[in-house]
């Protein structure tokens, strides 16, 4: 029969025994691995697997039990995923070769054994079993000398053997003793199958060891072995114990052998014609091993399943060896031979006479079928040649003997018991010899067929035949494919095609099993397909109707007119046979006519016009047994759903194909038909489940094209509730939907759930729907699509989910596959998955959900998990994680492993599923969820000692797939970020990994996996893990057994030091400190063996190797770098670890070589993609992920090197050891790092840098060329398929490639499923990838830019200018600094990067700039110019608008750090002693030009925007740069920028933050106030920018604001918690400037009066100084007396002010005068009533002065008071001093002094201010010229103080003295001006000559003091000489004093003389 189109051929092998592989796992294939054959490495290799020889020094290693069991090697041998290398696993199995051909006998024979001892077994003490192995001997009955290596293996398996109680003592021993003897059957078929799988990496082990087996005596040995156990009985120690526990362990071993015997036949190996027969002979006498020893007992379910279990696999077994692999005429020539059984006449007639003495029974019925095809296919080679004579005597027996047995054969219901075959536990897909057992019965099938024709079989024969031929095929690999072909060839198999289709719809079942099992492929159901579209035979029953057919002639009648086909059952659109169709006449055995007509019709078009006729039945209730019963409306209707699932779910082009061809043929509309069955069998009674369940499936399939049709019919089914919304909550549990009835009345009841299972599958497909891109915007269909989902997923989370556990299941296989489908619906909401045939993988990325309504969904969904739903919630996914290593571990024991691989995917799915809940929390950010807080819950799992997070871990040891290690390690990593979160100041997760001993097999874990190869996702993760523990000091595996004792290598050249001992090792649990020394003869090696393996080791020898790695796999280079930048981070923390590491000189050796290595690879040129597994990869991903890596690689090095240089001055800066000098290379510890270093400075490595690593090569162009696919397709949502990464470090799907920013397999399926032509396809994939390497270029860049910006700004912060100091070139700082402004003034590019970028450069300028004393070179000016002039340009730049950075209209903000760069290049300008630059330069006028137009920007921005709405830290920015700006080093002339401030309104803008920021408290006051302060001072500078103060009314906005009435009624003192006596003194400060610029204007004068009164209270109140008094009062007196000063300065007579207005405030300022007096004479009297208030004054009040001040303060006075002061009083001095000072000045001005000792006439003087001659002083009355005396005694005792230290070393102290001593030469001058002046006009007034003569005497007084102070002042000059700080002071008042001298010598105007 020909197909269209035809089939291709088959996928699987031909089925030939040699070559059939056995096993169905595709273990991990170890790609180019080579292993050292050096004796040490092999010792290495063998000892990561945990197989520890005694010594590493005996070789070959001793026996592989003696330290761990067999157990290993079998597991080992399972896994196949290479941490076993071959040759190791080769050593291991030779050393134990006699165990694998002795198998079982190793145990059973006694020829060591302890002699027998009568006693009572029970009373053995279980102690002395592991003790004398002659106790366990006699106690196992067992071989002495194994007992000793089962007590070793015993004790390497169970570490805590010693704390277990002996009865659990006991049972462990025996169950490790069965686990021993069933281990060596298991490797034994392991190493057979191996031998079939050229593609595991044990391939040639197995061969080489398997062909070292002598075939029939091993045979021969396992076959004695087999049957030993129907003889030998429950040994003694177990008939008392537990009967029970012997006979599972005898059917398990029984098991085992009669597998090894079935695959050492199975292959070309003939068995033997005598050994046939012994086999059948043993499975005669046992019933197939059904009959075992009466002593057996079968009490549980686990013996009764292995019993039956053995009695299929003898069944198998017997139809391998009866095979024959062809029956021709050269065998029977080469007759007699003993090698196959067709050559054996003899054995055969003795097999066939056993035969026929063996009874009916069910057991024998396969092997009489056998025998019987066996015989038949004998005959017929009989038939065709000459019998040879040998076979006489088999030929005569042929006929009658193939007959009987084959009667006998159908007696005993063979076929039936085929069937028990298929549904026993031999024929289950996860059976490691599936293949091989399912091709025996395949055979067997064949073999049937050549043999017997279908035809001839009773009806219930035929019916079981036809049901197992096609169970076959639906279970075996690429059978129904097969099938097909071989069906073009008309093998035998087309016969029973031919004959089922003959029988069609009369015999309806038959014929749906075979098609639907022939669908049970892709390629076969196509097949399939096409056949059912025309087929040409019909049977049917003879009509009702005589009148509708016409006989014909040789028994053919013809159809007259339609004749329905079934009649009634089906006649509301019945299918017809068409008038003149022929049929064949015949009859049924119960002698019923039919008819098999011959005419074309479709079976798809009559299964459509049952179902629709169906769907209008009229009855609503069913039979109880309608599955049961045969071709019956409602079971062929069951039997077509069951096939249209199968049809329609197995080959996505069916529904299109199958739609079409419906059409073709009329009105029939498959979905609307689907949809009307649904609705009429769910409100059947009984509801048929499982036509519910399969009509669901069928359902589902049209999700993918006719979403919008099948959404409405699926709402429209009540399954749902009648119209599921979008606003019902996700939490909400539901009750109400015909689903819910359905489980809870139906299916819970029965036990089985295939409408809740066909229901997930349905929502899958749905997910998968909303996942794919509309073709079209449909609002309707989505909105219809959410709804649903929404209400499904809830229903599935809250109804099925939740409670699924505890629902009854008659297969538990069921409860799995619903948890498994649930967490896969969780999962699939979560990722983008559009195929729903795709099983989402571990590693899938996590999309951006968009805002679509899968997106609503997801953040519901999580939420629900994560806050929401509550512990009832996540109870269920707690519970799987908690026991699935339990349970796997039991239905492995039982052998149910079907069973246990749903659990494992249950398992898998429930820790990804948590991984990625654990992801989403942290990409939103939110705060650490409950589900997270339950996970570290440490009494967690049921158990009081190990946690969920112990449970977690404990998956890391996973051998079954290498998914759920890595994931259970990505979940411990999330988990410590969340403990980090919740508490950073505890170490997170400490001891949540069990005991130490428990911890330590963690790390051993880990150990072994990062020293595997192939596992690079999990390596990576554990690297991540271990990172993050390192960096949050959890002690975990980097604590104390951690602590390395390298010898070590200074220079890095391979030679130790002599011997070198480890720094202390801190650790975390009893801070002990340990040392140990190091063996000098091994070069950096760990000395102690148990480290010899450690973490830290595993991590030095990736980075030392580092040039192939970064080749291979560069993501794990980085995360080894990135797990010792951890540990440099927290280099205190592990001291002991780091101090070693820091001195390994490979490692920095290492670490040079990365850092010097050339930066570019070159990348191929792109050419497109190519397929890779199930994604296109781009060409050029590799070279892409390959230069990326090596950048980001790079970029941890500068990280770790700054680390390294931070942590070694701050260790040297602890140590404040004077001989290590700071800024100094040299004093680094690490040799390494200084050769690296000096490598830096003297090769221009810096200049190289320089231009390399600001090169950032993005380019917007390829962004923008993405955001156009959706001009071309605008329902394409390219945002959607942005891939999210959790951490930017530890997400191990992040990678560079193609991949990075978006996902292009996922593009792909999607665009796929959109149907978008090949070349948009092309053309969009290639848009993405190019995007994403862009991105990666760029991303990688910055993070290389970034470290190296991290490494100069430490380096310049530690080491200052030495680390700029080269010798290729000395300006490398300045050029650094200069190409950066550069970079960013020039960038033309835009979009984030770019402004990222340009924020990073800024900010490493202003690092740079902080640590650049330039002020002090000769060109430092000319280097902040041309900085002042490149940032200028930066922020005028077109390309990003500074303007909107500042407003936050662009983000990333990009401003500050160039206005702070700005700022600080200005403020350097204008600090500069430097002189200014040349005006005739170019760069001149530029600086110029940039300062006029900076400060117009700046004050149009101010102006312009709200500040209120501005950052304050840029407003206080740029008030500063106004205040810099306008300095005469940038801008001299103010008559230049004054209109420009003008113009932009600044001065009112300042006025008004003023008012604004008194208002507020300083908490809340805007940050820029203090500028503002400062401002204002700047402008009253100037007298033109001070009249703008006055025109704007400076003067009446500090008269109206909220501190005015308080400081009116005189109310302000100044307080710790408060600044606004603050704000009163710089009120104060800026009126007093404002006086010294334009006091001459009189209406400025008038309005200072005007303020003067207003505050006048608080003026008096200041000068009158009460106690007790503070710095912050003293500071308000200094202003006010200041401000006295300059308005004294414009008191005139004729003035605009006379003193009568201010008269009050002078003379307290004479009382004040005199107060301030008494202070400095009464130093105990200031030190009561000046009291210190902040902490700062507290201090310094604590702190006394130096010894040898208090020395020279005696050497002047032993009796003086100021030997009780402290700084805090010293300080308070120098304020009275500065107070008194003003006070002086101003009576000097007042007195007119200056026109006194001008000679003026005195009687024309009218001094506003006079002292009183007298001679009295006191605190309490104005200053007399007696006061002025005192003063000046105080002074001349200063100046006495300062020769006395003029010879101290500089100290704090000394500093502070200084600024007093510096003003005591004025203060003495204004004194001593004062005491002269008023002497003379004492002299006017004087009317007799008493007073006359006491001014004289007051004179001769004062001359004393002149010449004290002149002599003092001499010493002083003569030793300090006059180029001090107070040189000048000093020589100003020497030339004072002397014109004293001769003023007061020389005669007066008035003519009298005061010193006569």
């Amino acid at each position: 029969m020909a197909f269209y189109p035809p089939p291709t051929p088959p996928t699987p092998s031909p089925v030939v025994y040699k070559n059939f592989s056995l096993s169905k796992a595709k273990p991990l294939v170890l790609s180019g691995s080579t292993v050292d054959q050096d004796v040490y490495n092999l010792y290495v290799a063998t000892y990561n697997l945990g197989l520890t020889p005694k010594s590493p020094n005996i070789l070959p290693f001793v026996r592989f039990g003696a330290s761990r069991s067999l157990q290993t090697i079998r597991d080992t041998l399972l896994a196949g995923d290479g941490q076993c290398p071959p040759e190791v696993m080769s050593k291991v199995l030779h050393d134990h070769l006699h165990y694998l051909e002795q198998c079982l006998d190793v145990y059973d024979n006694k020829r060591l054994k302890a002699p027998e001892k009568e006693k009572p077994i029970a009373g053995v003490e279980t102690s002395t079993l592991l003790e004398n192995p002659n106790e366990l001997s006699d106690y196992l009955d067992l071989d002495k000398d194994e007992s000793i290596h089962l007590v070793d293996s015993f004790k390497a398996e169970h570490k805590q053997w010693a704390e277990l109680d002996n009865e659990q003592l006991k049972c462990d021993i025996i169950m490790h003793y069965f686990d021993e003897r069933l281990s060596i059957l298991q490797i034994v078929c392991q190493l057979f199958r191996l031998c079939s799988n050229e593609e595991s990496i044990y391939y040639d082990v197995a061969k080489e060891i398997v062909e070292r087996f002598r075939w029939d005596s091993f045979a021969d040995r396992i076959y004695q072995q087999l049957k030993s156990h129907l003889t030998r009985g429950i040994p003694a120690t177990f008939k008392t114990l537990d009967p029970q526990i012997w006979t599972i362990q005898s059917l398990r071993e029984q098991n085992g052998c009669l597998e090894i015997l079935f695959l050492i036949y199975f292959t070309d190996r003939p068995c033997s014609p005598k050994r046939i027969f012994e086999f059948l002979k043993h499975f005669s006498q046992t019933k197939f091993g059904l009959d075992q020893p009466t002593q057996f007992v079968f009490d549980n379910n686990m013996a009764n399943e292995l019993l039956i279990h053995l009695n299929h696999l003898a069944q198998i077994f017997m139809i391998t060896i009866l095979r024959e692999p062809d029956f021709n005429i050269s065998a029977l020539i080469e007759a007699p031979k003993e090698t196959r059984l067709l050559q054996s006449p003899s054995t055969i007639m003795e097999i066939n006479e056993l035969a026929l003495d063996m009874n009916e029974d069910l057991s024998h019925g396969i092997f009489f079928l056998s025998w019987s095809s066996y015989l038949q296919h004998l005959q017929q080679l009989f038939e065709e040649l000459e019998v040879p004579e040998a076979y006489g005597d088999v030929e005569s027996i042929l006929t009658d003997s193939s007959l009987t047995h084959g009667n006998k054969a159908l007696a005993s219901n063979a076929f039936a018991y085929i069937l028990e075959l298929f549904k026993g536990p031999c024929l289950q897909p996860d059976n490691a010899n599936f293949s091989g057992y399912t091709a025996s019965i395949r055979d067997l099938f064949i073999s049937i067929l050549e043999a017997f024709d279908p035809w001839l079989l009773p009806i219930r024969s035929y019916e079981m035949f036809v049901e197992a031929f096609a169970e076959l095929h639906r279970m075996g690999d690429g059978y129904s494919t097969l099938f097909w072909l071989e069906y073009q060839h008309k093998s035998r198999s087309s016969l029973l095609l031919e004959t089922v289709r003959s029988r069609f719809p009369q015999q309806f079942r038959p014929f749906m099993q075979l098609m639907t099992a022939l669908s049970s492929e892709e390629e076969s159901t196509l097949n399939t397909f096409y056949y059912l579209q025309s087929m040409n035979t019909c049977t049917t029953s003879f009509p009702s109707d005589p009148q509708s057919i016409s006989p014909e002639e040789n028994g053919q009648v013809q159809a007259l007119k339609p004749i329905e086909l079934f009649g009634k059952d089906f006649n509301e659109k019945p299918f017809v046979i068409p008038p003149g169709a022929i049929g064949d006449l015949g009859s049924k055995p119960d002698g019923s006519q039919i008819i098999r007509w011959q005419f074309e019709y479709s079976a798809w078009h009559l299964f459509a016009a049952m179902l629709e006729s169906f769907s209008q039945s009229t009855i609503r209730t069913f039979p109880d047994d309608f599955l049961l019963s045969r071709d019956t409306k409602i079971s062929m209707i069951f039997d077509i759903l069951n096939f249209m699932k199968a049809s329609l779910k197995n080959n996505i082009s069916i529904p299109v194909y199958l739609e079409a061809h419906l059409k073709s043929l009329g009105s029939f509309d498959c979905l609307n038909i689907l949809y009307k069955v649904l609705l009429y069998i769910s409100n059947v009674i009984p509801a048929p489940i499982d036509m519910i369940g399969a009509c669901l499936e069928c359902f589902s399939v049209f999700v993918r094209d006719h979403p919008h049709d099948t959404y409405y019919y699926f709402s429209s089914t009540k399954l749902i509730s009648r119209e599921p919304t979008f606003e019902q909550p996700l939490h909400r549990f539901h009750s109400d939907g015909h689903l819910q009835y359905l489980l809870m009345n139906f299916e819970c009841a029965a036990g089985r759930y295939p409408v809740t299972i066909a229901f997930m599958n349905f929502i899958i497909e749905i997910i998968s729907k909303a996942h794919q891109f509309p073709i079209e915007d449909n609002q309707d269909l989505e909105k219809m699509q959410t709804d649903i989902l929404n209400y499904c997923i809830s229903y599935i989370a809250s109804s099925i989910f939740m409670f699924h556990d505890k629902w009854r299941y008659v297969n538990i296989e069921d409860r799995y596959l619903i948890t498994a489908k649930a967490l896969e619906i969780f999962n699939r909401v979560i990722i983008r998955s559009p195929y729903p045939t795709e099983i989402p993988k571990f590693n899938d990325p996590i999309l951006d959900p968009g805002h679509n309504s899968i997106g609503t969904i997801q953040k519901a969904l999580t939420s629900r998990f994560l806050y929401d739903g509550g512990l009832h919630q996540i109870v269920p996914l707690l519970s799987i994680i908690e026991r699935g290593k339990e349970l796997i571990k039991s239905y492995e024991r039982i052998g149910s492993f079907r069973i246990m691989e749903e659990v494992k995917r249950t398992l898998e799915l429930a820790l990804v599923f948590i991984s990625r809940l654990l992801k989403i929390r942290k990409i939103s950010n939110d705060s650490v969820s409950l589900l997270e807080h339950t996970l570290m819950e440490k009494t967690g799992g049921g158990n009081e000692n190990q946690g969920y997070i112990y449970i977690i871990a404990s998956y890391i040891k996973t051998s079954w797939n290498i998914e759920v290690p890595t994931v259970a390690t990505e979940i411990l990593t999330l988990l410590m970020i969340a403990a980090v979160e919740l508490n950073p100041q505890l170490p997170p997760l400490w001891g949540y990994f069990g005991n130490k001993s428990e911890a330590k097999d963690l790390e051993k874990i880990f150990i072994n996996c990062l020293k595997s190869k192939g596992a690079i996702l999990l390596q990576r993760a554990i690297l991540n893990f271990l990172a993050l523990s390192a960096d949050s000091h959890a002690g975990l595996f980097v604590a104390d057994d951690e602590a390395l004792t390298i010898s070590i290598d200074l220079k890095g050249k391979g030679k130790a030091n002599e011997t070198t001992k480890s720094p202390a090792t801190e650790t975390s649990s009893n801070n002990t400190k340990k040392t140990a020394q190091t063996d000098s003869s091994t070069s950096n090696t760990f000395t102690k063996s148990e480290h010899s393996d450690s973490i830290v080791r595993i991590v030095l020898d990736m980075v030392k190797d580092w040039e192939s790695i970064q080749k291979s796999t560069p993501i794990l280079l980085l995360g080894a770098l990135s797990f010792l930048n951890s540990i440099w981070k927290n280099g205190l923390f592990y001291n002991a670890l780091w101090s070693q590491l820091r001195k390994d000189g490979k490692f920095w050796a290492s670490l040079s070589g990365i850092l010097f290595s050339n930066l570019k690879i070159p990348l191929e040129k792109w050419s497109g993609f190519s397929p890779a597994a199930d994604r296109f990869v781009s060409n050029i991903n590799d070279s892409v992920q390959q230069a990326y890596f090596h950048i980001s690689i790079k970029a941890y090095i500068f990280t770790i090197i700054s680390q390294e240089i931070n942590l070694s001055f701050q260790a040297l800066t602890e140590e404040k050891d004077p001989g290590k000098t700071k800024n100094s290379i040299e004093a680094l510890p690490s040799i390494g790092l200084q050769i690296i270093l000096a490598n830096i400075k003297d090769n221009n490595r810096l200049s190289l840098w320089l231009e390399n690593f600001t090169q950032i090569d993005y380019d917007p162009e390829v962004d923008k060329r993405c955001l156009e696919i959706t001009d071309v397709i605008p329902t394409f949502r390219i945002e959607e398929l942005r891939v999210l990464n959790w951490h930017e470090d530890f997400d191990i799907t992040r990678k560079y490639g193609d991949d990075y920013l978006y996902d292009i397999a996922v593009t792909y399926k999607l665009s796929s499923a959109m149907g978008v032509e090949e070349g948009h396809l092309h053309d969009i994939l290639t848009r993405l990838c190019q995007s994403s390497h862009n991105w990666s270029r760029t991303d990688a860049q910055v993070v290389l830019f970034r470290s190296w910006k991290e490494f100069l700004e430490v380096s310049c912060d530690q080491l200052g200018n030495i680390f700029w100091d080269s010798k290729t070139n000395k300006e490398i700082k300045w050029d650094t600094m200069e190409r950066l402004t550069e970079l960013i003034a020039y960038e033309k590019r835009v979009g984030l990067v770019i402004r990222t970028i340009r924020n990073d450069m800024a900010s490493l300028l202003l690092s740079l700039l902080e640590h650049s004393p330039v002020a002090n070179q000769h060109d430092g000016n000319i280097r902040y110019v041309q900085l002042v002039i490149n940032l200028f340009k930066a922020i005028t730049n077109d390309v990003d608008s500074v303007e909107e950075s500042i407003r936050g209209k662009i983000k990333p903000a990009f401003h500050r750090p160039l206005l702070h760069s700005l700022l600080f290049c200005l403020h350097g300008i204008v600090n500069s002693t430097k002189g200014s630059l040349p005006k005739n330069s170019n760069v001149f006028w530029e600086f110029r030009d940039t300062c006029h137009r900076l400060l117009s920007r700046i004050s149009t921005i101010l102006n312009t925007y709200d500040l209120k709405k501005l950052d304050e830290e840029d407003v206080f920015i740029m008030i500063a740069m106004l205040e810099r700006l306008i300095h005469p080093n940038c801008i001299p002339d103010n008559k230049t920028w004054v209109p420009i401030i003008e113009h932009c309104n600044i001065i009112p803008m300042l006025l008004n933050i003023f008012v604004n920021s008194v208002s507020l408290p300083r908490k809340d006051r805007p940050k820029y106030a203090e500028a503002n302060i400062n401002m204002f001072l700047l402008l009253a500078k100037y007298s033109l920018s001070a009249s703008k103060l006055e025109f704007h009314g400076i003067i009446s906005v500090f008269l109206n604001h909220s501190l005015s009435s308080t400081l009116r009624d005189g109310l302000l003192r100044p307080e710790i918690s408060s600044d606004q006596h603050e704000i009163w003194c710089f009120m104060l400060a800026v009126v007093t400037r404002m006086l010294s610029t334009i006091g001459h204007n009189e209406k400025f004068l008038r309005s200072v009066v005007g303020f003067i009164n207003f505050y006048g209270k608080q003026i008096q109140k200041a000068l009158t100084c009460e106690a007790p008094i503070t710095m912050g009062l003293l500071e308000e007196v200094e202003r006010t007396t200041m401000l006295f000063y300059q308005l004294s300065l414009h008191i005139k007579p004729d003035g605009t002010i006379d003193l009568t207005e201010a008269a009050p405030y002078y003379e307290n300022c004479l009382k004040l005068l005199s107060k301030v007096n008494h202070l400095f004479t009464h130093p105990k009297t200031a030190s009561k009533i000046i009291v210190p208030w902040s902490r700062e004054e507290k201090q310094l009040a604590e702190q006394s002065f130096t010894k040898e001040i208090y020395t020279a303060i005696e050497n002047i006075d032993a009796s003086s008071d100021e030997k009780e002061m402290n700084l805090f009083l010293q300080r308070a001095q120098q304020k009275l001093f500065s107070i008194a000072r003003n006070i002086l000045a101003t009576c000097v001005v007042l007195t007119q002094a200056e026109d006194i000792l001008a000679n003026s006439s005195i009687a024309t003087l009218d001094p506003l201010l006079t002292f009183d001659s007298s001679s009295k002083s006191g605190e309490k009355i104005p200053a007399t010229i007696q006061t002025l005396l005192e003063l000046a005694g105080y002074g001349f005792t200063l100046l006495k103080l300062w020769k006395e230290c003029i010879t101290l070393k500089e100290s704090a102290d000394l500093a502070s003295w200084r600024v007093i001593w510096k003003k005591t030469p004025i203060f003495l001058e204004t004194i001593f001006v004062l005491i002269v002046t008023q002497l003379v006009l004492a002299t006017n007034i004087a009317t007799d000559d008493s007073a006359i003569q006491d001014i004289m005497l007051q004179a001769a007084d004062v001359k004393r003091h002149l010449t004290r102070v002149a002599d003092i002042i001499k010493e002083l000059k003569d030793k300090q000489g006059n180029a001090t700080p107070a040189g000048t002071e000093l020589k100003s008042l020497d030339i004072v004093l002397r014109g004293l001298d001769r003023f007061m010598s020389a005669q007066l105007p008035n003519g009298r003389m005061l010193i006569g």
